[in-house]
Order: C-alpha cells, then structure tokens, then sequence
C-alpha cells in the first residue's frame, strides 16, 4: 500500500515538471507568450487528471491501487 500511494506522489510530481518544463521551453525558447487564461485551463486540466487518479487510486481501480477491494 505504501509503495503505490509513493508511486501515485512521483507520478503526480512528474506530471507537474512535465507541464511546467513544456510551458518553460515555450515560452523561453520558441518565443511564444502563452495568455494566462490558457495556462491557468491547462493548470486546471493537470489537477483534475491528479483528481482522478487519486479518486480511483483510492476506491481500488485503475493502475495505481491504494485500497484493495479483495478484503
């Protein structure tokens, strides 16, 4: 149980440096000025896939299981 709810973190972690590296690159490199509107929709969309992976994490489906439903 521990080690899943510790690969659930470091997925959650990834992601997050994953979405900021992306908006680093394109903003410093290409040049790009992404509106906040945007980047605060795609903020939102990266914590409502966290969401759903800690709500099935936490009811026993999906990849990542932190509860077992075979008790």
């Amino acid at each position: 149980m521990v080690i899943n709810l510790l690969w659930l973190l470091v997925s959650i972690i990834v992601l997050c440096l994953v979405v900021y590296i992306i908006f680093w690159v394109v903003k410093s490199f290409v040049g790009i000025a992404i509106p906040d509107k945007i980047e605060k929709a795609i903020w939102l969309i990266v914590v409502l896939i966290i969401l759903i992976w800690v709500i099935s994490a936490l009811m026993g489906v999906g990849p990542i299981r932190i509860v077992s439903l075979a008790r």
